[in-house]
């Protein structure tokens, strides 16, 4: 109803039970509408005690899974016994390899999300299965293991159609996109980002809209087809969902560069670096710092784009991804005196 102070002055005075559920909904709701009114520390100090809330809530999951195991064991049912203890198991190394990833531990996060895999296949636990396949399928697609991402993305897929979990399906497909586009697969990216956004739009949540939006605007930004990829940009930036903005503004940039309108370009570039790094999203910042020396560059501004590539290629280097540090050492190397 646009009314974010109402939500803030109900929920700001909420006192929660420990083992409450709703409070990580409270502390999700109360954050957006700091936000929206500008009180950016506070939003995100009620994100970080919605992320406490949700840690503790699932440790309680694995000391259910733990509790109903040893019913089973005083009554001799092992089978059942092991089940219950794979699954905390699975919960524990799925936890382990979630904090890993984030932490830009990548070859350390696969190896805990293949153990969890083991453990929910072991334990037939196919929402742990398909979990895991998608994990492993993030972890792939950003050290661009592209051909193995996009099989464990589809694997996920299967298990989700196999189930009847079309939202999982749908999650799971929005992740596929991410290495069709860095293979060059254009028009599968397009055709998989437009099922999920249409799917997510009939939903109404805004997080995956803008997600899918987001992921489309780039698949069109590369296939050259920029009314397109403007549009869909927009669609990210219509909604509130502060992750997916510097994306969507990376794609504007690049729309402008396309256009000639370098100093357009730069600025959307910009606006896109800060927000990545208020995000710490190293993953996109290494982007940001590379096109903005490109832009640069064609402004003849060379000093400012060695500035940028370097910082583009730390990052790239710190992320372990090879093939683009080559890239940028090749611009580089061009901006060298000659």
């Amino acid at each position: 109803m646009g009314a974010p102070e109402q939500v803030i002055e109900t929920l700001t005075t909420a006192v929660w039970a420990e083992d409450d559920t709703q409070q990580v909904d409270a502390a999700l709701l109360l954050g957006k509408a700091q936000e929206r009114q500008g009180q950016i520390e506070a939003a995100r100090r009620s994100y970080g005690t919605g992320l406490l809330a949700a840690e503790k809530l699932q440790s309680r999951m694995v000391e259910l899974h733990v509790q109903r195991g040893l019913t089973f064991l005083h009554e001799r049912d092992m089978q059942e016994a092991w089940q219950e203890i794979n699954r905390a198991r699975y919960l524990a190394e799925n936890m382990t390899g979630t904090v890993l990833e984030q932490s830009g531990r990548l070859e350390e996060a696969r190896s805990h999300y293949q153990a969890a895999l083991a453990l929910a296949q072991e334990s037939g636990y196919l929402a742990g299965v398909a979990k895991s396949f998608h994990n492993l399928g993030n972890v792939s697609s950003r050290q661009r293991q592209l051909d193995e991402a996009i099989g464990y993305y589809q694997k996920s897929m299967g298990v989700h159609e196999q189930m009847g979990n079309r939202v999982g399906l749908e999650i799971a497909r929005s992740g596929i996109v991410a290495p069709y586009l860095q293979a060059a697969r254009f028009r599968e990216a397009i055709d998989e980002s437009t099922r999920a956004l249409r799917f997510f739009q009939a939903m109404g949540d805004s997080f995956w809209i803008a997600l899918n939006a987001s992921n489309l605007a780039e698949a069109q930004v590369e296939a050259g087809n920029y009314a397109e990829a403007e549009r869909a940009a927009h669609l990210v930036l219509a909604e509130e969902e502060p992750h997916s903005h510097p994306y969507a503004l990376f794609s504007l940039g690049r729309i402008r560069q396309a256009g000639g309108r370098l100093a357009d370009a730069e600025v959307a570039l910009q606006q896109a670096r800060r927000l990545a790094e208020m995000n710490e999203d190293r993953y996109l910042l290494a982007y940001c710092w590379e096109e903005l020396g490109k832009v640069q560059k064609a402004a003849e501004k060379e000093s400012e784009a060695h500035t940028s590539l370097i910082q583009a290629l730390e990052l790239f280097q710190a992320l372990n991804i090879q093939e683009k540090a080559n890239g940028v050492r090749a611009l580089l190397d061009a901006l060298a005196p000659k």
